[in-house]
């Protein structure tokens, strides 16, 4: 495990977490045009709860976003983003760790799953990853996700990697579509 003020710059460098169905790696330039044609693919199964889905997908965009994605990883800042891939080494979606608090150890976890993908336990076990890396490597004592009351596909996989439902907090989120919708906070706490 890592201390507080071990969290450096470069600290991720060649960085895999590998499962069973999936690995995760870094985001990296190379993986742009996939990870493009992926977002474009998944944009209707995204869009009714991903305000970021109906801001547009050009190829450009996703690049600049990767490049982003690529130094924060790199630096240790921000939001810690995981590509998932399939063993056939195709995007089937991310993992984003946010550092909410790098001094408690606090992170927060999103994810999103490439469409004709849901269902086959490859975010199940690609969050499982990332919970157990914050929690081993990184020290973890809180690790939280918010999602759509009406998003039971992500609130259920929160229950299956352990974590528990701390809130339901009503009339707090206006999906893509205008509707009126709670939000869920799962939480994993540690013990200590």
């Amino acid at each position: 495990m890592l201390e507080g003020n071990s969290l450096t710059p470069g600290l991720l460098t060649g960085l895999k977490l590998k499962g069973e169905k999936v690995v995760l790696v870094p985001p990296k330039t190379a993986s742009v045009e996939d990870t493009h044609r992926a977002l474009v693919e998944s944009n209707e199964l995204h869009r009714t709860y991903l305000s970021w889905a109906n801001t547009g997908m050009s190829l450009e965009s996703v690049r600049q976003n990767m490049q982003v994605a690529q130094k924060n990883f790199d630096a240790f800042q921000g939001e810690l983003r995981f590509m998932v891939l399939n063993t056939q080494d195709q995007v089937v979606g991310c993992v984003g760790l946010k550092i909410e608090s790098p001094a408690i150890p606090y992170y927060e976890i999103g994810y999103w799953v490439r469409q004709g993908h849901q269902g086959q336990g490859l975010m199940t076990e690609a969050v499982g990853l990332v919970v157990n890396f914050a929690q081993e490597v990184l020290g973890a004592k809180r690790i939280d996700m918010k999602m759509s009351d009406s998003n039971v596909r992500s609130w259920k996989l929160a229950e299956r990697v352990g974590f528990k439902l701390e809130a339901r907090l009503k009339n707090t989120r206006l999906s893509p579509s205008n509707t009126l919708d709670h939000t869920r906070i799962y939480a994993w706490v540690s013990d200590g």
